[in-house]
Protein backbone atom coordinates (compact mmCIF):
# COMPACT_ATOMS: atom_id res chain seq x y z
CA UNK A 1 0.00 0.00 0.00
CA UNK A 2 1.07 3.57 -0.62
CA UNK A 3 -0.20 7.02 0.17
CA UNK A 4 -0.51 9.27 -2.87
CA UNK A 5 -0.28 12.78 -1.50
CA UNK A 6 -2.26 15.19 -3.63
CA UNK A 7 -2.91 18.80 -2.60
CA UNK A 8 -1.59 17.90 0.83
CA UNK A 9 -4.14 15.11 1.32
CA UNK A 10 -2.92 11.51 1.68
CA UNK A 11 -4.84 8.96 -0.39
CA UNK A 12 -4.34 5.28 0.50
CA UNK A 13 -4.12 3.07 -2.58
CA UNK A 14 -2.45 -0.12 -3.78
CA UNK A 15 1.19 -0.25 -4.82
CA UNK A 16 0.18 -1.00 -8.41
CA UNK A 17 -2.30 1.90 -8.57
CA UNK A 18 0.24 4.31 -7.06
CA UNK A 19 2.96 3.24 -9.49
CA UNK A 20 0.63 3.52 -12.50
CA UNK A 21 -0.57 6.95 -11.36
CA UNK A 22 2.99 8.26 -11.03
CA UNK A 23 3.95 6.87 -14.45
CA UNK A 24 0.90 8.58 -15.98
CA UNK A 25 1.73 11.84 -14.17
CA UNK A 26 5.20 11.73 -15.66
CA UNK A 27 3.91 11.11 -19.19
CA UNK A 28 1.36 13.93 -18.87
CA UNK A 29 4.03 16.33 -17.60
CA UNK A 30 6.37 15.50 -20.48
CA UNK A 31 3.56 16.10 -22.96
CA UNK A 32 2.26 19.21 -21.17
CA UNK A 33 -1.34 17.93 -20.93
CA UNK A 34 -3.74 17.22 -18.08
CA UNK A 35 -6.32 14.55 -17.40
CA UNK A 36 -8.76 13.50 -14.70
CA UNK A 37 -8.49 10.03 -13.20
CA UNK A 38 -10.53 8.33 -10.51
CA UNK A 39 -8.02 6.58 -8.29
CA UNK A 40 -9.18 3.55 -6.28
CA UNK A 41 -8.75 4.12 -2.56
CA UNK A 42 -10.38 3.37 0.79
CA UNK A 43 -12.02 5.78 3.19
CA UNK A 44 -11.30 6.02 6.94
CA UNK A 45 -13.59 3.02 7.53
CA UNK A 46 -11.88 0.83 4.94
CA UNK A 47 -14.70 1.12 2.43
CA UNK A 48 -13.57 1.19 -1.23
CA UNK A 49 -14.00 4.59 -2.91
CA UNK A 50 -12.77 6.36 -6.05
CA UNK A 51 -11.12 9.76 -5.68
CA UNK A 52 -11.08 12.10 -8.68
CA UNK A 53 -7.72 13.74 -9.28
CA UNK A 54 -6.60 16.22 -11.93
CA UNK A 55 -3.14 15.18 -13.11
CA UNK A 56 -0.87 17.41 -15.12
CA UNK A 57 2.50 19.08 -15.56
CA UNK A 58 2.43 21.48 -12.58
CA UNK A 59 0.42 19.35 -10.15
CA UNK A 60 2.71 17.55 -7.69
CA UNK A 61 1.83 14.02 -6.62
CA UNK A 62 3.96 12.18 -4.09
CA UNK A 63 3.94 8.44 -3.28
CA UNK A 64 4.87 7.42 0.26
CA UNK A 65 4.96 3.80 1.42
CA UNK A 66 2.21 2.82 3.84
CA UNK A 67 2.28 -0.13 6.22
CA UNK A 68 1.60 -3.36 4.37
CA UNK A 69 -2.03 -4.25 4.57
CA UNK A 70 -4.04 -7.37 3.82
CA UNK A 71 -6.69 -5.02 2.40
CA UNK A 72 -4.50 -4.24 -0.62
CA UNK A 73 -6.90 -4.48 -3.50
CA UNK A 74 -6.46 -5.79 -7.00
CA UNK A 75 -6.62 -2.65 -9.09
CA UNK A 76 -5.87 -4.42 -12.36
CA UNK A 77 -8.59 -2.63 -14.37
CA UNK A 78 -7.47 0.82 -13.14
CA UNK A 79 -3.79 0.00 -13.71
CA UNK A 80 -4.48 -1.29 -17.23
CA UNK A 81 -6.47 1.87 -18.04
CA UNK A 82 -3.61 4.11 -16.87
CA UNK A 83 -1.05 2.03 -18.76
CA UNK A 84 -3.09 2.50 -21.94
CA UNK A 85 -3.46 6.26 -21.28
CA UNK A 86 0.27 6.54 -20.56
CA UNK A 87 1.15 4.80 -23.82
CA UNK A 88 -1.27 7.05 -25.75
CA UNK A 89 0.26 10.20 -24.26
CA UNK A 90 3.78 8.99 -24.99
CA UNK A 91 2.81 8.29 -28.59
CA UNK A 92 1.12 11.66 -28.98
CA UNK A 93 -2.34 10.10 -29.21
CA UNK A 94 -3.75 11.67 -26.05
CA UNK A 95 -7.52 11.99 -25.82
CA UNK A 96 -9.22 12.59 -22.49
CA UNK A 97 -11.39 9.71 -21.38
CA UNK A 98 -13.97 9.90 -18.62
Amino acid sequence: MQYLTYAGVPLLTSDAAADATLAYCSALAQSRVTDVVRVPSVDANGIPIRVAMVLGPVIPVLAVPAPEDVLESDDAVFVHDLEMRTAAVQQGLFAETE
